[in-house]
């Protein structure tokens, strides 16, 4: 009975893993994609300097910068023509977290909380047991990858797609930014090594398999 046990913790591991990895991706994903744009929109080059540089406070920082440093005028470009880039088809989800401390209907950081998502799904599609484990009677144990809800599904392969060349490429025409494709995919490499750091920083250097990028599954 005890293997059973371990079995299905673990399942419930692989379920938090994959909605927990797709939300780390978009995120990473979204944010240096804004970035690299609004770079591109002001006329700097890859490693101009934003500002004074400081230590990334995130795993979404693509070039932390101090913002007191720069110039009201400097910071007021940057800000507006950042703002300004639209992200069509990103979508807002909601995640419901287990922390050490509790339940919380937000991300945040989970880090040395002992943190994992029980659920998560895109505003307009969730339905209160979206936010919870989704049980299954023997898929659980058998099924790979691990069954999620519809909604949840839904969330994980939406929030996917932003990791993807082609989104990026679109976003960029989509905000009147042509010609700048290699640009796009050198910044877009970067991004998916950061992914793969922040998901699995104990893959092999070098390595570019799937599993190192998105986990266990997928």
């Amino acid at each position: 009975m005890e293997g059973w046990y371990n079995r299905t913790r673990t399942v419930y591991e692989r379920k938090s893993s994959r909605m927990f990895e797709a939300y780390v991706s978009a995120a990473i994903s979204v944010s240096y994609l804004r970035t690299t744009l609004t770079r591109i929109k002001l006329g700097m080059a890859e490693d101009e300097p934003i500002g004074k540089s400081l230590i990334a406070r995130t795993d979404c920082d693509m070039d932390p910068f101090d913002e007191d440093s720069l110039t009201p005028d400097a910071y007021a470009r940057w800000s507006q023509a950042s703002a300004a880039i639209t992200m069509p088809g990103a979508p807002v989800s909601r995640m419901r977290m287990i922390a050490c401390k509790g339940f919380k209907d937000d991300v945040g950081s989970n880090e040395g909380d002992g943190g994992a998502s029980t659920g998560m799904c895109l505003v307009g599609e969730c339905q209160p047991p979206d936010l919870k484990f989704y049980v299954t009677k023997y898929a659980d144990l058998f099924d790979t990858p691990v069954p999620l809800s519809p909604h949840q599904q839904s969330a994980v392969k939406v929030l996917n797609g932003l990791g993807d060349l082609r989104y990026w490429v679109m976003v960029a025409h989509e905000n009147h930014i042509l010609f700048q494709d290699d640009r796009i995919r050198t910044a877009y490499a970067a991004a998916m090594e950061q992914v793969a750091r922040t998901i699995n920083p104990n893959r092999a250097p070098g390595s570019r398999s799937p599993i190192d990028f998105m986990g266990l599954e997928e």
